[in-house]
């Protein structure tokens, strides 16, 4: 089944937009809503309306699939993270990237070689993920240097930011120039012995069973 249409509606959440550092810092309360200036990037008021995005996919059979993006009450609370604001999400929702789907395994603080996955029809959906034959996956992916270091910078940082351990699976869109779209980061891989995350590491010389032993001693030692 095919997406024809994307369709975006901004929307409220049942919370509210606190900024900590301003009610930690004194910010006097009327009983409903926080009185003064807010101190933290982003804020208009120490709190604000929670915001959140109705996200809508029109199928080419006419159905329409549906589903919300909301905020959590702390979101950009203490200046960590941004606010979710509608209007600064929704053209990132919107833009379409057009690339080569791509899988990049971590493991012991190190990128695995590139997988790239290409569906033989359609995009990499839930048909062509789960049914055997729908998708031919090439590891080690035929990329450039620039484009195979550009990976593994993304999967490495993201592996640090999210204060992961062990082990872990990040899939990205590699656009035409090169650059490396991050579309979600998997911290419990598939570890069958087709699972993406040990083909990477068979690529790399690590076999199915040396991984799964690897990956039982680090849960011992506490670096899983």
């Amino acid at each position: 089944m095919k997406i024809v249409d994307l369709i975006c509606s901004a929307g409220r959440t049942g919370f509210y937009f606190d900024d900590q550092r301003a009610i930690k810092g004194g910010a006097g309360h009327d009983g409903i809503f926080y009185v003064g200036a807010p101190v933290t990037e982003g804020f208009t008021a120490v709190r604000q309306a929670g915001e959140s995005i109705s996200v809508m996919l029109v199928l080419e059979d006419g159905q329409v699939a549906y589903g919300d993006c909301a905020a959590v009450q702390y979101s950009g609370a203490g200046g960590r993270d941004p606010l979710f604001l509608a209007k600064d999400f929704i053209p990132v929702i919107e833009q379409y990237i057009k690339g080569r789907e791509m899988s990049v395994g971590i493991f012991e603080g190190k990128a695995l070689p590139s997988i790239e996955i290409i569906p033989k029809e359609g995009f990499y959906d839930y048909e062509n993920k789960y049914q055997a034959g729908m998708t031919t996956e090439i590891c080690p992916a035929p990329l450039t240097e620039a484009e195979t270091a550009a990976l593994a910078e993304a999967t490495c940082k993201g592996f640090e930011a999210l204060r992961l351990r062990g082990y872990s699976r990040f899939d990205f869109i590699l656009d035409e120039n090169g650059t490396p779209w991050c579309l979600e980061a998997n911290t419990l891989p598939g570890m069958t012995p087709t699972s993406l995350l040990p083909q990477a590491a068979a690529a790399a010389g690590i076999s199915y069973d040396e991984l799964c032993e690897r990956v039982v001693m680090m849960a011992v030692n506490g670096k899983a």
